[in-house]
């Protein structure tokens, strides 16, 4: 019973965050960057995959041609807005966990395209059958357009009793970082809603030096949804091309 009000509780509140968001989006019309969430890009049936962490190739190809012209780096996003510079339409390209299948399907298109994207690595995920391999997490790390941010070493929801934020987020940078021979400096929250993240967990991860970190909950990049840079939002692909692109097209 105290779970179910729990999870209701989490749910009216991350509804009412989305809100918030979204209305401060209409607030400054003219803040219209948007950090786009990836996990999955494959034409194969997923199974026990949520619909959002899905998206065929076509679909990719088809964001791709939307978004080529105006997609920046993380880390150029970042420099605007600490310039408090959040005019103009933008954005970011990034994904989660990494799935194989990001090797195979996303990173061939986006280097042909030239767009930079950011990868946010789950450290326990790698040579995991489904997910990169040591070898081709290395060799993108390689690439220009490459930024490697670190998703967590076990993929928990952070705000769990028993989490040791320690090992989950500055152990899993830190092996990241050795491993790929550069500094990780961007994270991902794993889940990243309220109810897998609170404040304390954000003010851990901001504490622990990282120069920013990603949510999962819905939102323009604009004064208010970027006052905290250790709690930016994200738009997944499919709420991407449903809301965000005919936005994107007025």
């Amino acid at each position: 019973m105290l779970q179910c009000v729990r999870r209701r509780i989490f749910r009216v509140a991350e509804i009412a965050t989305s809100l918030i968001n979204r209305v401060t989006g209409a607030l400054y019309p003219r803040c219209r960057g948007v950090v786009v969430m990836f996990h999955h890009v494959s034409n194969e049936p997923l199974h026990d995959i949520s619909p959002s962490c899905k998206c065929t190739i076509e679909e990719f190809s088809d964001i791709l041609a939307f978004i080529k012209d105006d997609v920046v780096s993380l880390d150029d996003m970042l420099l605007s807005v600490r310039a408090n510079d959040y005019n103009g339409r933008y954005y970011v390209v990034t994904f989660d966990d990494v799935a194989e299948d990001f090797y195979h399907n996303a990173f061939p298109r986006l280097s042909a395209a030239n767009i930079p994207f950011t990868i946010y690595v789950t450290f326990n995920y790698i040579d995991k059958e489904g997910y990169l391999t040591l070898s081709q997490l290395l060799e993108i790390a390689k690439s220009p357009l490459a930024t490697i941010g670190v998703h967590t070493m076990t993929h928990p929801k952070l705000r769990d009793k028993g989490v040791d934020l320690y090992e989950e987020v500055i152990r899993s940078r830190d092996k990241l970082s050795s491993l790929i021979r550069s500094q990780v400096r961007h994270f991902a929250y794993p889940y990243g809603t309220i109810h897998a993240i609170n404040s304390r967990v954000v003010n851990f991860t901001s504490k622990a030096g990282f120069d920013s970190a990603t949510t999962t909950m819905e939102g323009y990049i604009n004064p208010y949804t970027a006052r905290n840079v250790h709690r930016l939002p994200r738009v997944h692909n499919r709420l991407f091309v449903s809301k965000y692109m005919t936005e994107g097209k007025r």
